[in-house]
């Protein structure tokens, strides 16, 4: 028996903070799921091994558990060496985020943007291209900074890979039947007392704790492993760029 999320138990969205493991509870405060990364747990020993990050069924209420219940499924990112000059003009080079489902079955691939040189300029809303366990482009990831967010998107087959797009541009492709929103993932700063401010001013644990970790979703279909696909794509494309690709400034 395959595991897999209900997301239609799931009343969107999400929110969580990072405290080792990040547990998501839905807008009925019910446990929804865990993400983890390999660099916090230990078992279970054979993800570990791998660098699988997991999203999973964990007991939040009993933090000195560092064993899933469940595993949703995974992702694990290529090595550096891997990455891939996509286009030296645009100055754009690639690496692959493998996901794969609770059996370890490959489900697809996001391929994740980084500029092939640091000096020079770098588009940071250039496609993330996101293909099935085929191979087949079937949606993008895409970062917005104006609106604090990362967001994965599937995407009709005559939508224009090669550009960039706006927050706005990508609004007119969902009006004109070409993408649809399927994850957004967002930080929110917690209201906090002048103390608690203080406090996360100089501990980095207290100011991961004031920031809160949202993740949407405006639609689902009736695929759960495709539904899963995105949901490991967007939390892939967030936490493989959250140095590179900063929502906050600071």
């Amino acid at each position: 028996m395959i595991i897999m999320i209900d997301f239609n138990a799931i009343r969107f969205p999400v929110e969580g903070t990072v405290n080792r493991i990040v547990h998501f509870s839905d807008t009925f405060h019910q446990y929804a799921f865990s993400f983890v990364s390999p660099f916090v747990y230990q078992q279970p020993a054979e993800y570990q091994k791998k660098g699988a990050f997991l999203v999973a069924r964990y007991n939040p209420f009993n933090p000195d558990i560092n064993t899933p219940e469940e595993i949703y499924g995974s992702f694990i990112p290529e090595d550096e060496s891997k990455k891939v000059l996509l286009d030296k003009k645009r100055n754009l080079t690639a690496r692959r985020v493998h996901l794969y489902s609770a059996d370890e079955e490959p489900l697809g691939a996001v391929e994740v943007l980084y500029p092939n040189h640091r000096l020079f300029r770098f588009v940071t809303t250039y496609p993330n291209r996101i293909f099935d366990a085929a191979g087949t482009r079937v949606g993008i990831a895409h970062f917005q900074p104006a609106r604090h967010r990362k967001c994965v998107y599937s995407c009709a087959k005559d939508f224009d890979w090669e550009r960039s797009y706006s927050f706005d541009e990508m609004r007119e492709a969902e009006e004109a039947g070409k993408a649809e929103l399927r994850f957004s993932y967002g930080l929110q700063q917690k209201e906090m007392d002048f103390r608690s401010r203080l406090e996360a001013m100089f501990s980095p644990s207290k100011k991961s704790e004031s920031i809160l970790n949202q993740i949407d979703m405006p639609v689902a279909v009736a695929d759960d492993r495709e539904n899963l696909r995105y949901l490991l794509a967007m939390i892939a494309f967030f936490w493989t760029t959250v140095i590179d690709l900063p929502i906050f400034d600071s």
